[in-house]
């Protein structure tokens, strides 16, 4: 029961602001300064993701879990937008990472990568929302998947850390 009304939560807030994308990780580059997630995904388990800048407009960054690893490098053309490119699983990827405000208390974030998944075109999502709990400390909910002849769509939930 709670599954389905946090679901619906999310949906509605998707449909209300439907000018806007959403995600988890943001385009922000920060040289020698990173970021951390945890998250839980429905019917995956766990996954942990961060990012971590080398300069002020590259920086590294993965993710780890079930079925969601990735490893590449994000390049920020401006504060709202990163082009990112590596290997998720063993398959190449090439992307884009991009956020906006929402409210004052609300930041949408989304990333969108191409990659080969086992030989066919399939497009990697991970679209969400962020709120601040203190400088460090953020709540992300969201959506995580792939379209591609094996389509999946998963709810996540979990915590960032900024250092």
């Amino acid at each position: 029961m709670k599954k389905g009304l946090l679901v619906f939560l999310l949906v509605c807030c998707l449909i209300t602001f439907s000018q806007a994308a959403w995600a988890l990780s943001g385009p922000t580059v920060r040289a020698e300064q990173g970021s951390m997630n945890a998250m839980l995904i429905s019917d995956h388990g766990f996954s942990l993701g961060g990012d971590y800048g080398l300069n002020s407009e590259l920086g590294l960054t993965a993710k780890v879990g079930t079925s969601f690893t990735r490893l590449g490098i994000k390049y920020q053309f401006d504060n709202n937008l990163a082009l990112l490119a590596g290997l998720a699983d063993s398959d190449p990827f090439v992307g884009i990472n991009g956020q906006r405000g929402l409210t004052n208390e609300l930041l949408g974030l989304y990333e969108l990568n191409l990659t080969t998944r086992r030989g066919n075109l399939s497009l990697m999502y991970d679209l969400g929302v962020r709120t601040n709990l203190n400088q460090k400390l953020d709540l992300k909910a969201g959506f995580i998947g792939y379209l591609d002849d094996r389509s999946s769509i998963n709810l996540q939930l979990g915590v960032g850390h900024r250092f």
